[in-house]
């Protein structure tokens, strides 16, 4: 008998709009009037995030694009997930 792996993504909320601009993306959290800006590294973390990509995914496609190590990048990776998380802008789920 095989296991299904367990696979984590994260769901935007619904009260979060996100507006882009040049160099990044804008967050405003209309439940609390919150606002948030991400840089362009931020951005693309924030697009997989509501595509539905799984971190690892996005992990990849950071890795990627940019000139940074995985274990580097999985490190930031997790502590900005866990920011939006604490900001109430992403929930965490299981498949």
């Amino acid at each position: 008998m095989t296991t299904k792996p367990i696979t984590f993504r994260f769901t935007v909320e619904r009260d979060v709009v996100a507006s882009p601009h040049d160099t990044g993306i804008a967050l405003m959290n209309i439940a609390n009037g919150k606002l948030f800006s991400l840089n362009s590294i931020g951005a693309q973390i924030w697009h997989g995030l509501e595509n539905g990509q799984t971190p690892e995914s996005i992990l990849n496609g950071v890795c990627a694009n940019y000139r940074v190590s995985r274990a580097s990048a999985s490190m930031h990776l997790d502590a900005f997930l866990a920011e939006l998380q604490q900001q109430g802008l992403i929930r965490a789920g299981v498949e």
